[in-house]
């Protein structure tokens, strides 16, 4: 997993405008009824991939994550991100431009690994549902 990490980080540092010398994340395997108490039931019983804790800088992956196939890494790269952003305390107003940047650069590396875009991922969907939710839209 460590060989793995190391090269999605180092594309992270080449395909964005973070640097490549972050600490590394501990990462930990989770079962999903961890991973939800862990997002707060904010899924609301969704499966949930992955789940990033800033103050402990460690990723959390679902056991059937399998870092060995693409979209198993893509999971890691989309996690990564976050803790890209905790490590440069990436200012930000809100959760959701958070995860916008996250899917956005987890899509750049599917589109490099010929995976369909993450518009397609129920996280995704989830998220972008709940923003819009949140946030009125004033024309």
């Amino acid at each position: 997993m460590k060989a793995i990490v190391l090269a999605l980080m180092v594309w992270i540092g080449v395909n964005t405008d973070y640097v490549m010398e972050v600490p590394h994340p501990t990462i930990l395997r989770a079962t999903q009824a961890d991973l939800q108490e862990k997002t707060g039931g904010m899924y609301g019983g969704r499966h949930v991939l992955g789940v990033y804790m800033p103050r402990t800088r460690t990723v959390y992956l679902d056991e059937g994550v399998d870092e060995n196939t693409p979209s198993g890494k893509s999971t890691i790269v989309h996690e990564l991100v976050h803790h890209y952003q905790a490590v440069s305390r990436r200012a930000v107003s809100n959760a959701c431009l958070f995860e916008a940047e996250a899917y956005s650069i987890e899509d750049k590396w599917r589109r490099q690994n010929n995976l369909p875009e993450s518009t397609t991922q129920p996280g995704f969907i989830f998220w972008m549902g709940k923003c819009v939710m949140e946030h009125e839209y004033v024309p």
